[in-house]
């Protein structure tokens, strides 16, 4: 007999917003969409891996869906500079565009 508890996924990563503003220095990104409902009713959101120095929680992998920095990190000069060594210390903050709206981005730290 199987047990239902050997079916449960176990994460390799954290939620960013769990590590609020705290500093961390980025050594590798990997696209990693979330995807939710079933059969018809199935979306993705498009959302990224990010493998820190740092642990927290003991995760070194942080993973988010945030638009504006799943859209930095996939950029293709970013993914480039990330061959060649590591990008930071940043943070995670809150900002306003200029159309009003509150979005997350990553700041020097």
């Amino acid at each position: 007999m199987t047990n239902i508890s050997s079916f449960e996924q176990k994460s390799n990563s954290i939620s960013l917003a769990k590590i609020k503003d705290a500093p961390f220095t980025i050594i590798g990104v990997a696209e990693s969409n979330y995807e939710e409902g079933t059969g018809d009713q199935r979306t993705s959101t498009k959302g990224v891996k990010i493998t820190t120095k740092e642990k927290f929680e003991g995760f070194n992998v942080l993973h988010t869906t945030r638009t504006a920095i799943v859209s930095k990190l996939l950029d293709p000069t970013v993914l480039k500079s990330l061959e060649n060594g590591t990008i930071g210390p940043v943070k995670c903050e809150s900002a306003v565009s200029a159309s009003g709206k509150n979005y997350f981005k990553l700041v020097d730290a």
